[in-house]
């Protein structure tokens, strides 16, 4: 895959469309057309569509539990341009980390999961699509702030190997992003969306 930017019909299904505070994914036009795409291949209706991602640790998905099918089956990307995590509380401390590119919020992909949830009686048609973003150990800009996780944030250049190759080959892709390649891009007390300002 070039980039998680150019997604097509036929692997758009891998792509879920994350519509939720806790993650920057503002205006601009490459993303719209990215995720239209998704949008329209899955047929996501809005009152059945999860609304916001949940974390789950690396180690987790891999052993058991609720995700571990959906890693071995199920993997996506989940596209963002900034992920928050917070310091402190009463007031929290909100910081904003991006990857450093020629854009101000260069567009990348999180290590994703997902599943079909059906409501009701088992096999129903409908439903809806949930997933998760998976975390690992923080890297040595975000541990300051969040010591024990961050998201797994794939380069670009393991995007194929994340989607279709073998669960060793995804396992070996849970580690933390390189802090050299990211940057605090806001900082302060109730800074809970991010709308791309420097």
């Amino acid at each position: 895959m070039a980039g998680v930017d150019h997604v097509d019909q036929s692997r758009a299904e891998q792509v879920i469309l994350f519509r939720g505070a806790g993650m920057g994914l503002h205006r601009r036009p490459e993303i719209a057309g990215f995720l239209a795409k998704a949008y329209e291949t899955l047929q996501f209706k809005a009152n059945k569509t999860a609304s916001s991602a949940h974390k789950i640790n690396a180690l987790r998905v891999v052993q058991a539990g609720l995700w571990k099918d959906s890693f071995l089956n199920r993997r996506c990307l989940v596209p963002g341009t900034s992920f928050r995590e917070a310091k402190g509380r009463n007031p929290a401390e909100d910081f904003w980390f991006a990857l450093i590119g020629d854009e101000a919020r260069p567009l990348f992909a999180f290590a994703g999961l997902w599943r079909r949830r059906q409501p009701g009686i088992e096999g129903e048609e409908g439903g809806w699509i949930t997933h998760t973003m998976v975390t690992t150990t923080p890297n040595k800009l975000v541990e300051p702030v969040h010591p024990t996780r961050m998201p797994v944030i794939l380069d670009p250049q393991d995007y194929e190997t994340w989607l279709y190759g073998t669960p060793a080959e995804a396992a070996e892709l849970l580690r933390p992003f390189p802090a050299e390649k990211m940057r605090v891009v806001r900082q302060g007390s109730g800074l809970l969306v991010d709308k791309g300002e420097e």
